[in-house]
């Protein structure tokens, strides 16, 4: 595989109009405070579009997380923009924002920490088989289908953009798309111009300036799964231009002895997302259903854990400052703590677009043998909508379904604590409480019922200064 990693750190760049709107939303939705107040910065573990990571430990808890850091006046605001993007992000396979910290020289992005290293790396480490790559490329085309549902193009889609969140075996192991760097946000039927991207993982349309969309990313996941099938690049070249003039081509080569011994039906779904033209690309989400990906790779009819309606019954029934924090708490659980829910998820989410509907989650409860009334699954159902969309997203189930002994942990509840107190007094207030909700999309929905939650917050105000204080009034 020594030729995956070719041109894999170059990219292509071109200046793209600053977006003022992110910018200024970005800036009221980061800390204004020293990063190293709350984080202690180490090593640097990575690379990547105009930034550098960091692995850092947050010093009350000691939980452990990576830091990108950007510098905030540069590339015309694209820091901005990535933080915004990422704030607006909420699925398994994607990963997932913290918080973040501005001053004015840099923007740090707090992010959770993926230990099992990139794509490439861990599966030669760990030796698994084609069969079981099927599981990688569904959970990144499962992320790329929320992706582009929700208007975002990643457009630097490459295994060094794949991370996994643990060093075990694909089968109990997640994917995490990461680095949004250079991506943006986009509009049905728009044509964008600007060439960025990694050369041999960027779309013909990209190089040829033709103009591109979403599918661009179908084209990386599909260089992606050539890499995976035979261990090289579906284009060769003896220098760097004669290299990009093949990609440009858009003809991937399959050589007999490269892939002999690799199935018809994996090379026709390798071939199908490298369609030159895009409009013959299928979408992200035919490719998550092609017969061929989803028959052994597909997850299961949901299994859900023991106690998760009962979870979500007394979710419904939480007062508005619990549910609120709850939301918080659960986006702080390591992947491993939530691996059952995560999976009840998925299953529950049939189509992949990264949302549960009524229609879904009273579905998935059937199919489990889980029959509610239409009336308790409608109350269930509201009670887990925190933000107010009418879906459920990733972050609200975990908040709903987790079980409390998981939120009620010393670490974790000093980590939300410190994210929670957004002026960092070592109180939180209601003023700190709105703006931390704001950053997790969660205001606008809450507006109603800030009252209440000045109200749960000034009834008992000094308890709120304590961690063990915290937790005993966030779940009497």
């Amino acid at each position: 595989m020594g030729a995956c990693g070719c041109l894999g750190q170059s990219h292509l760049s071109a200046v793209e109009e600053p977006d003022q709107e992110r910018d200024q939303i970005t800036r009221s939705t980061s800390k204004h405070l020293s990063i190293h107040q709350f984080y202690n910065i180490e090593d640097e573990i990575g690379k990547r579009s105009y930034g550098a990571v960091f692995r850092a430990t947050q010093r009350a808890s000691g939980k452990k997380c990576a830091v990108k850091c950007l510098d905030t006046h540069s590339h015309d605001g694209r820091c901005n923009r990535e933080v915004a993007i990422m704030r607006s992000i909420d699925h398994p396979n994607i990963v997932k924002l913290v918080e973040s910290f501005q001053d004015d020289e840099s923007t740090y992005l707090v992010v959770e920490l993926c230990q099992g290293g990139h794509l490439l790396s861990h599966l030669m480490t760990q030796g698994e088989s084609f069969s079981e790559q099927k599981m990688v490329l569904q959970q990144i085309l499962r992320g790329t289908q929320y992706l582009h549902t929700h208007s975002i193009i990643h457009r630097d889609l490459k295994p060094e953009n794949v991370l996994f969140s643990s060093g075990g075996p694909v089968s109990d192991n997640t994917v995490k798309i990461i680095d949004f760097g250079l991506s943006r946000k986009f509009v049905a039927g728009e044509t964008i111009k600007t060439m960025v991207g990694s050369p041999v993982y960027a779309a013909p349309e990209v190089l040829n300036s033709n103009g591109y969309g979403s599918q661009c990313d179908v084209w990386s996941i599909g260089v992606i799964a050539y890499v995976l099938a035979c261990g090289n690049l579906p284009f060769r070249g003896d220098t760097q231009r004669s290299l990009l003039d093949k990609v440009a081509e858009g003809r991937p080569v399959f050589l007999p002895s490269e892939w002999r011994q690799v199935s018809v039906q994996t090379r026709l779904f390798v071939s199908s997302l490298l369609y030159k033209n895009p409009r013959r690309r299928p979408t992200a989400a035919k490719a998550l259903a092609d017969v061929w990906l989803a028959s052994r790779a597909g997850p299961e009819a949901a299994s859900l854990p023991g106690g998760l309606v009962e979870n979500l019954r007394r979710f419904k029934s939480q007062n508005v400052l619990s549910k609120a924090v709850l939301h918080v708490v659960a986006g702080l659980l390591d992947d491993a703590e939530v691996s059952a829910i995560r999976s009840a998820f998925l299953s529950l989410d049939a189509d992949g677009d990264g949302r549960l509907s009524p229609r879904k989650l009273q579905e998935g409860l059937r199919l489990s043998g889980l029959n509610l009334s239409e009336q308790e699954m409608q109350e269930i159902f509201e009670g887990m909508d925190v933000n107010g969309t009418g879906a459920i997203e990733y972050t609200e189930f975990l908040a709903a379904a987790v079980d409390r002994s998981k939120c009620q942990g010393e670490g974790v509840c000093r980590c939300a604590f410190d994210v929670l107190d957004w002026d960092g007094d070592g109180e939180i207030s209601t003023k700190d409480l709105k703006h931390a909700l704001h950053h997790r999309r969660l205001s606008d929905a809450l507006d109603a019922e800030c009252q209440a939650i000045d109200e749960s917050m000034s009834a008992d105000r000094d308890r709120s200064r304590s961690v063990s204080d915290f937790v005993a009034l966030l779940y009497v």
